[in-house]
């Protein structure tokens, strides 16, 4: 952050030696400041041996404007000096200097002692005096560059101050945001209330930061492409791809628009987490540390400068080891090429990796299944004979309603085919009833509620406790989906099924039923006309969302935006304001994220109170 303006005051002299034989010396001061006069060298001030000579503030001071000064050899020359005035003869006191050097941005005191003055003849050697300087930065230039013509003078009222000043004296309180939705929700969603600091003080508009754009997921970015995740996963610092897994915390608005981010420093206020590399600017690097036993809330602060500089904003998110989800995906073809699923392999491999990636904001890792184990005539292959991506089989099938126009709202005999007990699949068929995805198998889930109180509340949710805006008043509470019980809600053929599988896999048991994990999708869903289409892999991510337990937040896309099926809604900032889901079209379990969102989804965050379901299903290692 570029200086701009500092102030450097004469504050005192303490006397050593009156120069005097008797009584009391009377002293007269000469300073300058680069080249310039300070104080009155004409005034008299009693030297009394031992005693203080407090100079008057508002002569012996000055305000040096630094903005030129922008060279790292640039220096502020200060020279003091003192003078005993005596009937016969004056004394010279002595002269001490003092250079300021480049960048000027720190506040502190000085001490300088005088020179030893030789006596004359047989009289002994003196130093007469101390003096003290005081040095303070008065004015700072809030700009991401350093010579913005649109950047803006402030100044701190003092050191721990909580306030900064524009040039003509008015206080204002820097906003910056760190919000947990990214992208963080768009009207008529209803966030905290931002601060009129701009237009009040004559300040650059606020903006949204780079960092909370939608996360582009293709071409496939790194796993950790998404900012302010739900969890930080807890990693060894010697982790090779640490870069790549880190969770990364990142301010998403800040006002004024030419704030310094670069002055920005974050702290982790409490939990088991570490900053990896730098502190400080609009983003860092953060891990988990421990053994990661059970999951354990963190709280983080951006404050100014300095840890105990002013507190600017505050984020909460997760701490947790890295959970495994195995999947398999199963390709269900008939016998013909009308019911042969529509895009390639490949497409669906890409469609569970963009999957990934939304889930490690939660500490999953979504990993292909290591066990090949073939079952129900499914190879791992495709019909020439070319491998399969890891954890896909085609699953060959002789009925072709097994794969045409599927009803994915019942059980279905599609998602027992080739399924292993305890992984999750996605199931592709050629196509469904509704044309929709659905999770046909939702097992292994308590159907509990979940509750979370604190300050941020998880989401934004108001009342945020965002400042300025009040604290969260009681716990939110998100509904959760019952288990689906394919033991006693069972598609055609199951209890057979039993049977003939047990012959060929004598470990297998009736109760292994309820744990089949799985969606079953049409294999032609597609928003750009492509299988690799960033909105299928947000639509497969949505039902797997189901399968592991997490109910719909309410849309916005609707013409009466319904209430969210989890309970976790806000009131929008219409007129009149509509109480719905928040975020619902942010969040990975709107079912809104398709139409006018398609070109650039939206629906890519798990917030904190999701994380900790999802997290606690079987199907997590």
């Amino acid at each position: 952050m570029l200086t701009t303006k500092v102030r450097i005051t004469f504050l005192s002299v303490s006397v050593n030696d009156s120069a005097d034989i008797w009584g009391d010396g009377e002293w007269v001061f000469k300073a300058t400041v680069d080249g310039k006069p300070v104080g009155d060298p004409k005034k008299k001030f009693v030297a009394r041996e031992k005693g203080i000579i407090l100079l008057p503030e508002k002569e012996w001071s000055t305000v040096v404007d630094v903005s030129a000064k922008t060279n790292p050899a640039d220096r502020i020359m200060v020279t003091f000096s003192g003078t005993d005035i005596d009937i016969v003869k004056d004394d010279d006191l002595g002269q001490v200097s003092k250079v300021f050097k480049y960048p000027f941005d720190k506040d502190q005191g000085v001490s300088l002692v005088s020179p030893v003055m030789k006596g004359w003849l047989f009289l002994p050697d003196h130093q007469y005096y101390s003096l003290k300087i005081v040095f303070e930065v008065l004015e700072l230039k809030a700009t991401t560059g350093a010579f913005s013509p649109t950047s803006v003078g402030v100044s701190r009222q003092h050191d721990s101050s909580q306030t900064f000043s524009t040039i003509g004296g008015k206080k204002f309180v820097p906003r910056v945001e760190v919000c947990p939705v990214i992208p963080p929700p768009q009207a008529p969603s209803k966030l905290p209330k931002r601060p009129d600091i701009s237009t009040a003080n004559g300040l650059t508009p606020g903006k949204a930061t780079s960092q909370s754009l939608p996360t582009v997921l293709w071409p496939l970015p790194s796993l950790n492409a998404g900012y302010n995740p739900s969890l930080i996963p807890i990693l060894l610092k010697t982790d090779p791809d640490l870069p790549n897994k880190a969770a990364k915390l990142a301010i998403t608005y800040i006002e004024p628009g030419d704030l310094d981010t670069s002055a920005l420093f974050w702290v982790v206020k409490s939990g088991p987490a570490e900053i990896v590399g730098s502190p400080s600017g609009p983003e860092v690097l953060v891990i988990g540390t421990g053994a990661g036993a059970v999951d354990v809330l963190a709280e983080f602060e951006v404050r100014w400068e300095k840890p105990t500089g002013p507190l600017l904003a505050t984020h909460r998110a997760w701490v947790g080891k890295i959970k495994t989800i195995s999947y398999r995906i199963n390709l269900i073809n008939g016998s013909n090429a009308a019911s042969r699923v529509v895009f390639t392999p490949q497409d669906y491999e890409n469609q569970m990796k963009i999957a990934r990636i939304i889930y490690w904001q939660a500490g999953i890792d979504l990993a292909p299944d290591a066990n090949v184990t073939c079952r129900d005539g499914a190879r791992t292959v495709d019909s020439a004979g070319n491998p399969l991506p890891k954890g896909m089989f085609i699953v060959p099938v002789t009925n072709n309603t097994l794969t045409v126009n599927v009803n994915n709202f019942v059980p279905t005999i599609a998602s027992r085919l080739n399924f292993r007990v305890g992984a999750i699949h996605a199931v592709y068929v050629r196509s469904t009833k509704t044309g929709r995805a659905a999770a046909t198998d939702i097992q292994g889930v308590d159907g509990s509620s979940y509750t979370l109180g604190g300050v941020p509340s998880a989401s934004w949710i108001i009342p945020s406790g965002v400042p300025p805006e009040a604290a969260p008043v009681g716990n939110l509470t998100l509904l959760t989906f019952p288990n689906s019980s394919r033991l006693t809600k069972k598609a055609p053929g199951d209890d057979n099924y039993v049977i003939a599988r047990k012959k060929v896999e004598p470990a297998f048991v009736k109760a292994d039923m309820g744990r089949i994990y799985a969606a079953v999708l049409p294999s032609g869903w597609s928003w750009n006309g492509t299988g690799t289409d960033p909105n299928a892999g947000v639509n497969l991510a949505h039902e797997l969302g189901h399968v592991l337990g997490l109910r719909h937040r309410g849309s916005g896309d609707a013409n009466n935006p319904p209430l969210s099926e989890d309970a976790i809604n806000c009131l929008d900032a219409s007129t009149p304001p509509v109480q719905r889901g928040h975020p619902w079209n942010e969040n990975v379990m709107s079912y809104g994220y398709g139409g006018v969102l398609a070109s650039a989804p939206r629906a890519l965050d798990i917030d904190l109170l999701q994380a900790p379901v999802i997290r606690k299903h079987p199907a997590c290692t």
